[in-house]
């Protein structure tokens, strides 16, 4: 599966503490579970890829094309 096959769900995340780790579940059978520090990290860059798609869409550009942006925890 590419990115560009991934499925856009508008429902948020459920974000939780457990045991010291950061647990995410969501739409789609979503599960994940993140140190800390991951999930700060991950957070930082979700806000970033947030800002840009928001962005883009404001733009008025027609996705007659792929476009992507690529954010890795070494931003």
């Amino acid at each position: 599966m590419t990115e560009s096959q991934l499925k856009a769900y508008d429902e948020p995340l459920m974000v939780r503490e457990l045991n010291g780790e950061v647990v995410l579940t969501g739409p789609g059978a979503l599960a994940a579970a993140l140190t800390p520090e991951a999930a700060e990290k991950t957070a930082r860059l979700m806000l970033v890829a947030a800002d840009q798609a928001l962005e883009f869409r404001s733009s008025g550009k027609s996705p007659d094309g792929v476009h992507a942006s690529q954010l890795s925890p070494r931003d």
